[in-house]
């Protein structure tokens, strides 16, 4: 009976399948509340809920705090209005680039270890890594310069993406 509940929204798509991607406690079948439930579980903390434009429409980001790889960092689960996750994103701010390339060094490791070395791209403001990417979810590390003092890694883990670029 649990499996039919979550297939119903995939029942449109024609097909019902076992979740086949596993990350901190929710897979790539999980709703917005799932992934929610299983960071809270991890020992996140909630913070906020707003609304925010995600790339289809209007959704809501839930934003909590809670730590990954032994690092604090903002966690934010974007949804979409029916419950669909568009994106789990983990956010650590640092304000020189040296504490920016420890975090991207020790994240590196961690998914290096779980899912093999991943080939890093430069981009205009920062380099990313594709981790894992088939069509039931794609995990990228990425680091950015915001700003003079500001420096963003991020994790992001996107169920469901359209492509793997």
């Amino acid at each position: 009976m649990i499996k039919r509940l979550w297939c119903i929204p995939f029942l449109a798509l024609g097909a019902c399948s076992e979740p086949s991607f596993y990350f901190r406690g929710y897979s790539n079948h999980s709703g917005c509340g799932g992934v929610i439930d299983a960071e809270l579980a991890n020992g996140a903390i909630f913070e906020d809920a707003y609304d925010d434009l995600l790339s289809e429409g209007t959704g809501l980001v839930t934003e909590l705090t809670g730590e990954i790889f032994e690092t604090p960092v903002r966690i934010d689960v974007g949804c979409y209005r029916d419950s669909i996750v568009g994106f789990v994103s983990y956010v650590s701010l640092q304000e020189n680039a040296d504490a920016s390339d420890e975090i991207h060094e020790r994240f590196s490791q961690v998914l290096d270890d779980a899912f093999g070395v991943a080939e890093e791209r430069s981009t205009a403001d920062g380099r990313s890594k594709i981790y894992y990417c088939t069509e039931d979810a794609k995990v990228v590390l990425a680091e950015a310069v915001l700003a003079e003092t500001e420096y963003e890694v991020s994790l992001v883990v996107v169920p469901y993406p359209r492509d793997c670029d």
